[in-house]
């Protein structure tokens, strides 16, 4: 039982991202949306208003809408836009325990989130997030205005498959992790092959991008900005933010993410 115990213990350490709850602190109430995609039901969370912009986050493996929970409780960020926050298919109240292996499947089941809403929307991904983020303004990027990614895992050549990883693929160890380590697991095996589909649409990217990655990240390489900055064809509407964070900065580095949400927000 240790060695299960330390096993799961370092897998979870591994994955992209964590989750945390926060209880709600201001007047606009948090509400819970199930909708259907054919026989797919997924969630989000979303903190409305009668603003005529949306922010959307997108959170990376494993994680929730919780992920930014504080995010769409904060009243500045609450007079400036409607805040969504989704459950990624195979987490919280999006088909719970079962794997989406394609981000851009993942991409398309949040589509309509866009579809329903229809205003300027800002995209925040983080961590494995970026990418789902990525892919969907690759595949609708119409009424996206800004995409804004936090330590996005997005260049496939620095997806490397570690030994407890392929451990985590066994059966029986599957049988043994919570859902959604398991889940975790299976969406980052095939990350790298994913990555690559999405390397041919760069190059048609219009919508502004900031990026937020830390020196100090030994979850996703720091090089995932490098990536982007060659990859991305206007350098005049790409920004990159770097200093000496680690991989938790939707958590860690509330203050500098909300400044550029509104400075985006607000066209500063």
């Amino acid at each position: 039982m240790r060695i299960s115990f330390l096993f799961i213990s370092i897998f979870a350490f591994s994955c992209c991202s964590f989750f945390f709850k926060n209880k709600p602190i201001t007047p606009v109430p948090i509400e819970l949306v199930k909708y259907n995609l054919g026989a797919t039901t997924l969630q989000y969370a979303v903190a409305n208003s009668k603003k005529r912009k949306l922010v959307l986050f997108i959170h990376g493996s494993p994680g929730s809408w919780e992920t930014f929970s504080k995010y769409l409780e904060d009243p500045e960020l609450q007079k400036e836009a409607i805040l969504v926050s989704v459950d990624r298919h195979g987490y919280g109240g999006s088909m719970r325990g079962l794997p989406e292996l394609a981000i851009g499947n993942h991409a398309g089941y949040i589509k309509p989130i866009l579809d329903k809403y229809n205003l300027p929307t800002v995209v925040v991904g983080h961590s494995y997030g970026g990418p789902v983020a990525l892919r969907l303004i690759m595949d609708y990027p119409k009424r996206i205005t800004h995409i804004l990614l936090l330590a996005p895992s997005i260049d496939p050549k620095l997806e490397e498959i570690l030994w407890y990883q392929k451990v985590a693929d066994w059966k029986l160890i599957r049988w043994i992790l919570p859902a959604y380590l398991d889940v975790c697991n299976q969406e980052i095996l095939p990350a790298r092959f994913e990555l690559q589909k999405m390397e041919h649409y760069w190059k048609y990217l219009q919508t502004p991008m900031t990026l937020i990655q830390g020196n100090n990240d030994s979850l996703v390489p720091p090089a995932n900005a490098d990536y982007a900055e060659k990859m991305y064809p206007d350098k005049s509407k790409l920004k990159i933010i770097r200093g000496d964070m680690n991989h938790f900065i939707p958590w860690n580095e509330y203050e500098l993410v909300q400044e550029e949400l509104l400075g985006i927000l607000k066209g500063d």
